[in-house]
């Protein structure tokens, strides 16, 4: 594998600018390395350069190796790939087959940051070409594995992991399962074995690397399904045994690192907190007996559960009853993991019942204490302390948030007699804490105390036994602690005051003074009690009083939030910004201005970080997503107020313009902020119309699943500013561009095709006579998708196409039509699908259609039209009699609605002395809380408590757990799209609405009798006694309809 020498000078003269502190040289630098990609045997080059042991060029041998990884990735594909995509074969089969043969020895010596970069190598290299292209690689990392030749060991075993990784989410059903399968049969063997002996050795690094590398292997077979090689006991068994002895291996103390942060690093806590992980991942997966299992993995669950499980639960219990709060949070956490999951099964349930109360007493309840490293973090970097607190990765890492779980888990799942069990010894810690000299406290075990009181508090409200104690409670333990010298337990009696707040205090003093002082806490000099006050005032204002008490201070309460929001990355604190806008956006309206510049503030910060913005559960992602959120709930409120919008409008259209691939999972909130703006927004500026043009690029780029969404906004545009979209030309020709990319490509989903052709209409409906050079492409592209539908509900949409250009210009459609060949074919299909047309608008649609043929001259009808002229006439007649008699049953039920609405309202004001002239502050206003309330009840009540000899049902499990054992499987849950259908929407306008069906069509049939009365006499003849009186009846509601709109 070579390259000359002019070549390799400028290989390593470009790597070298790639390391450039100066951003024009690192650019100019990736541009030669662009231009050399192409030059023969600069692959090669690149490939020598990455495993070179000459001291001279180590300074950019892992620049060599990042850019090699990243061209793989783009480049190492299937030659046909690369030629349909225009890309050049730079990795010919030549240096493809020399890169296969010599990669496994090359990681041998690499060191580590070079072999991870050869390991993503390796990764691309797969995809592609394993193991059709490559079947001598598992025999090489055997070979490796027996050679007894560290280097080479752990190279393989690196290998392998990889492998392994690969098909780690592969279902199955899926034919390359079996390769994963063959792998564990050839390989596993030796790996018990290797994993055996390195057990019975000294725990040096090197040896607790191979060991961490053999237990991901194990992981990543056993995540989806069990292999068959390891169903056999014989075969399991030995490496449960195996993993154990290394768990209850002692750490080495003297080595231990101090900094907690550290230690979650160290290898050997690393190596028991993968053991424990794959354990916790056994227990979850194959425990619970699902149906749609395979029935090996149903019997494997059966044998795990009953020989390993409940010695597993024993081994975790004892090993942090033992640790003595100094284990590593992850490594906690994962063992709480398996502790929480015995809940769900007799047999482990019973054990855990029996030593519960010690349980929670000695092991439980000690990681809810507020630490001196939790005060350290806190006062060292508090923004990230706070963050960290409601971190989405908190729910799964933090050993408290999983202690809160296991307990709510247990009441909820194994009855209110657990409750007694918890809540106790909570509150004999208190009393202790109450009877103690202050000298002697410990701050930090109240603080764990009440935070788990409050982390439970709908349960302890609705006990029997500790409900009626409540307000006690906080009046003894919580209340006093708002005026705490220690800042965390300030900000922990604030938001454990408001998780209570809903209970009806007798000392309702007590209560407006406590919200009072949580008020206040806004001010507080400490972040994390700002912070947390904050938080607790959404829970707060759910309470009348506290509103009305607000209402005068509310623009400096928004402006408190805003200033937290500038210092803290919290999607909590944007949620309790957008609750709070919702309770007070009658009195913010004025203010809103500032408080969206504010928000679209937070979002730039955000979008800003794209690592973080590109996972959908950071923080980051979700304070983003909020804060979109947020812009909605204030456009809401301002919508009625024309001079608000017109202040807000450039804020919002450079928001939409952030939108990018990047945050593409909030398409929907940027679609929501362009629909309120080109609605409410009056006129529409020419600066919005940068709105329009940004949603139709992304959709074109990305966004091809949310047309369903953006039809809305695009209808506003297209309908309310008509002129200004026809002024450019541009507007008009991205609508056809789309519609015809989506109708003409055979492989675009039915629905999105729906959607293509109802935004066509509103380009019809409002643009009529005013872009008669778009119909026959727009008829034509309807018409051959029509031919290859199978779908009832598009076809009712294509010849809504076709009935749209008809009402545009029956002449030039008919001319269209007839030039085709399509009339009788069209005209057939459209009269034996009328059925289908079922939606108030589709009927309506219909009849104007046929309606206006007869505004063309008889001598203009093509012969195949005249020939169903009668059958066009009668089913004209159907249509709208099915019209007539739809519309008055929707006002009978909307009537009906209206009374039982109106009358159940004058009884609950009746009952509750509530009048017109009430305040804002009345019920009304607690709707959505009182829905969220009455939700939360009946989730409540359907839950089921099991016996404590009774398994928990599969699907009864926590939406977390669920989340974590069957969560990002690909293809778990995917199934096909069911047909869909259309439905009539109360909030579905178009232009067509404002026009009589009656009179359109007795209007046009006076036309048609007086310009070609021969062709219509005709037609009457050929009509039967029925047919006639349904005209005379049309003819009679046509003239009353002609009076109420005199009348009117």
């Amino acid at each position: 594998l070579g390259m000359d020498q002019t070549t390799h000078t400028a290989l390593c003269n470009a790597l070298m600018g790639t390391l450039s502190g100066y951003q024009d040289q690192r650019k100019a630098a990736e541009e030669s390395l662009e231009k050399l990609e192409t030059v023969p045997g600069f692959v090669c080059g690149l490939y020598n350069l990455t495993l070179s042991s000459d001291p001279q060029l180590q300074v950019i041998r892992h620049s060599a190796a990042i850019y090699l990884k990243n061209l793989a990735y783009k480049r190492w594909k299937p030659v046909a790939k690369l030629q349909e995509n225009n890309l050049p074969d730079i990795f010919d089969e030549v240096t493809r087959k020399g890169i296969r043969d010599s990669l496994m020895q090359a990681m041998v010596g690499s060191p580590t940051v070079i072999r991870a970069q050869l390991g993503l190598l390796l990764r691309s290299i797969l995809d592609c070409d394993f193991p059709e292209e490559w079947p001598g690689l598992m025999p090489t990392i055997v070979q490796f594995i027996n050679s007894q030749d560290g280097p080479k060991i752990n190279a393989a075993l690196y290998a392998l992991k990889i492998i392994c990784y690969k098909y780690q989410y592969t279902a199955v059903s899926n034919p390359a399962r079996e390769i994963l399968n063959e792998i564990v049969r050839g390989s596993f063997p030796i790996l018990m074995q290797m994993l055996r002996f390195l057990s019975s050795q000294q725990q040096s690094m090197d040896v607790l690397a191979m060991e961490l590398l053999i237990t991901k292997i194990f992981y990543a077979t056993i995540y989806l399904s069990v292999p068959p090689y390891l169903l056999s006991s014989d075969v399991f068994t030995p490496w449960v045994q195996t993993f154990v002895a290394i768990l209850q291996q002692p750490i080495p103390k003297d080595e231990e690192p101090e900094s907690m942060e550290e230690r979650e690093k160290w290898l050997p806590w690393k190596l028991k907190k993968w053991i424990t992980s794959t354990f916790d991942r056994l227990f979850q997966r194959y425990a619970p007996a699902r149906s749609q299992d395979i029935t090996t993995d149903r019997a494997f669950g059966k044998a795990f559960l009953e020989n390993y499980a409940v010695k597993l639960l024993q081994a975790f219990v004892t090993l942090l009853d033992q640790s003595s709060g100094t284990l590593p949070k992850k490594f906690t956490t994962c063992c709480l993991s398996f502790i929480g999951n015995s809940l769900y099964h007799s047999l482990t349930w019973k054990m855990v019942q029996e030593f519960l109360p010690g349980l929670f007493q000695k092991i439980l309840f000690p990681l809810m204490i507020f630490t001196e490293q939790d005060q350290e973090d806190m006062d060292d970097d508090p923004q990230g302390w706070i963050r960290e607190q409601f971190s989405f990765e908190a729910e799964f890492y933090d050993p408290k948030a999983t202690v809160i779980g296991f307990v709510f888990d247990t009441v909820k799942l194994r009855g209110d007699k657990n409750l007694n069990v918890f809540v106790g010894h909570t509150l004999d810690i208190l009393n202790r804490y109450q009877q103690t000299p202050v000298e002697h406290r410990n701050p930090g075990e109240k603080d764990g105390a009440i935070r788990l009181l409050g982390s439970i508090s709908t349960l302890v409200i609705e006990s029997p036994i500790f409900g009626p104690q409540v307000e006690d409670i906080l009046k003894t333990h919580v209340i006093p602690e708002l005026a705490s010298p220690l800042p965390f337990l300030r900000a922990r009696a604030c938001w454990v005051f408001s998780k209570f707040s809903k209970i009806e205090f007798k000392d309702v003093e007590l209560f407006d003074k406590c919200a009072q002082q949580a008020l206040h806490l806004m001010q507080d000099p400490h972040l994390t009690v700002r912070v947390y006050a904050a938080l607790s005032l959404k829970e707060l204002i759910k309470d009348a009083s506290v509103r009305k008490k607000l209402e005068p201070v509310i623009t400096q309460v928004l402006e408190a939030y805003l200033q937290l929001l500038k210092q803290v990355e919290s999607d909590d604190l944007v949620h309790a910004l957008q609750y709070l806008v919702k309770k007070f956006s009658k009195h913010i309206a004025d203010y809103t201005p500032v408080v969206m510049q504010n928000l679209v503030g937070v979002f730039m910060t955000a979008c800003s970080n794209p690592q973080a913005m590109d996972e959908p559960g950071s923080t980051t992602f979700l304070a983003a997503q909020q804060a979109l959120a947020t812009v909605i709930t204030l456009l809401l409120g301002i919508k009625k107020k024309p001079a608000i919008m017109a202040q807000v409008s450039d804020m919002m259209v450079q928001l939409v313009q952030t939108l990018c691939p990047m945050t593409i999972d909030m398409l929907t909130e940027y679609i929501a902020i362009a629909a309120l703006m080109s609605y409410y927004s009056d006129p529409i500026t020419d600066n919005l119309w940068l709105i329009f043009e940004k949603l139709c690029d992304s959709y074109i780029e990305y966004g091809e699943d949310f047309m369903d969404e953006l039809i809305g906004p695009f209808d506003n545009f297209i309908s309310r500013s008509t002129d200004k979209f026809l002024a450019n030309p541009v507007y008009l020709q991205r609508i056809c561009t789309m519609y015809q990319r989506v109708l003409e490509n055979e492989h675009s989903p039915d629905r999105e095709c729906c959607d293509l052709a109802q935004l066509m209409e509103v380009v019809l409906v409002y643009c009529k006579g005013r872009v008669d050079h778009i119909i026959p492409e727009v008829i034509r592209i309807a018409v051959e998708r029509l031919k290859t539908t199978k779908s009832a509900t598009l076809r009712v949409l294509l010849l809504e196409v076709v009935a749209n250009s008809i009402y545009y210009n029956p002449a030039m459609t008919l001319a269209y039509l007839e030039s085709q060949g399509l009339v009788r074919d069209i005209f057939t299909l459209w009269l034996d699908l009328l059925p289908k047309f079922t939606r108030l608008h589709d009927m309506k649609l219909v009849s104007l259609a046929f309606s206006s043929l007869f505004a063309v001259p008889a001598a203009q009808w093509p012969s195949a039209l005249q020939a169903l002229a009668k059958d066009l006439f009668v089913a004209n007649m159907d249509v709208i009699h099915r019209f007539n008699q739809k519309r008055a049953e929707r006002e009978a039920e909307s009537d009906e609605t209206s009374s039982d609405e109106e009358e159940e309202e004058d009884g609950e004001e009746r009952a509750n002395g509530v009048g017109d002239d009430d305040d804002i502050y009345s019920s009304e206003v607690d709707e959505e809380d009182e829905d969220e309330e009455l939700f939360m009840q009946k989730l409540r009540e359907e839950a089921k408590v099991y016996a404590d000899g009774e398994d928990v049902d599969a699907q009864n499990m926590s939406e977390a757990l669920f989340e974590k054992i069957f969560g990002g499987v690909p293809g778990l849950d995917d199934d096909d799209e069911d047909e869909f259908g259309l439905v009539d929407d109360d909030e579905f306008s178009s232009k067509i609405d404002d026009v009589d069906e009656v009179l359109f069509f007795l209007e046009a049939f006076q036309v048609f009798s007086n310009r070609d009365s021969a062709a219509c006499a005709q037609l009457m003849q050929s009509c039967g006694p029925q047919d006639e009186a349904k005209f005379k009846q049309l003819t009679a509601e046509a003239g009353n309809r002609s009076n109420k709109q005199s009348d009117k």
